[in-house]
């Protein structure tokens, strides 16, 4: 008897399990994310995140996972995205319908930094289509996105000067890096200074 009543309520609560998923395939085709400085994406020097992007604001969807979104390092996966962001809560129900943002951010140490934000389209489309919104979360049937890299083309505002979106001939999503404004403050006024002392 014990046993019956913790299968049922095991279903029970697998009936009103919330999960919505945001995942990103394509293997060795998927595209490669590099710098505008040539370096490769990896996990020591960039992260994803997955969300809305509204007014050039943007609201992460599912802070945490298990097995969350990142950059590969291993042979011809090097720089591709893998993994996925899954949020098993209700509280995923609020992206239900949003347009899906990607939202890369980059540091290369020595206030070497990046942020892209990029929306997938259609082949051809210059704005982002259709299948590229959040699924309903229903309760995690057929409540789950799986993206192909090479969709990502359109270009938030928000983005790092020298960002650019999916080049077709290189297969590479290229995301601009700029010294942090500290900086190049300091570096500006090193120069400044050697200069000065120059004409002394």
């Amino acid at each position: 008897m014990k046993l019956s009543i913790a299968l049922i309520s095991s279903f029970a609560a697998f009936g009103v399990a919330q999960a919505t998923t945001i995942g990103v395939g394509g293997g060795t085709a998927a595209a490669q994310f590099v710098t505008s400085t040539g370096v490769i994406l990896s996990p020591s020097n960039a992260t994803v995140h997955v969300g809305t992007y509204i007014d050039s604001v943007f609201r992460q969807f599912a802070v945490t996972d298990s097995t969350p979104m990142t950059f590969a390092t291993t042979g011809a996966l090097q720089g591709r995205l893998s993994g996925n962001w899954a949020d098993t809560s209700n509280e995923a129900t609020a992206f239900n319908g949003a347009q899906v943002w990607f939202r890369v951010s980059v540091d290369l140490g020595g206030g070497i930094v990046g942020t892209a934000f990029f929306a997938g389209a259609n082949p051809g489309e210059t704005v982002p289509g259709t299948g590229t919104v959040f699924p309903n979360n229903g309760n995690g049937v057929g409540d789950s996105l799986n993206y192909d890299s090479r969709n990502l083309t359109i270009l938030g505002e928000g983005s790092e000067r020298g960002s650019a979106a999916y080049n077709a001939l290189s297969n590479t999503i290229v995301i601009g890096v700029i010294p942090e404004p500290s900086t190049a403050l300091l570096g500006l006024l090193g120069t400044a200074g050697l200069l000065r002392r120059r004409r002394r």
